[in-house]
């Protein structure tokens, strides 16, 4: 496995999208969702990013939680 930048011709597979689905699912529950994780203040950073990289507001009505073995997004009302 090579450090650095990819091979040239390589195509990067964005997490954005996978991210976003969990962002979604808040907004659908009534307070927020739960999701458990190994590494949780990774899964914090990632979350932070693809919500800052969508470009739009509409998950700003939520905050992150981080516990030692998930993360919740709740809504910032409850």
């Amino acid at each position: 496995m090579s450090r650095g930048r990819p091979l040239k011709g390589t195509v990067a597979v964005s997490q954005i999208p996978e991210l976003l689905e969990y962002w979604n699912a808040a907004a659908a529950s009534t307070l927020g969702i739960h999701i458990a994780s190994k590494r949780p203040n990774i899964l914090l950073q990632k979350l932070y990013m693809a919500r800052r990289e969508c470009g739009h507001n509409a998950y700003n009505g939520f905050r992150l939680v981080e516990r030692p073995d998930a993360v919740w997004i709740v809504r910032r009302d409850v």
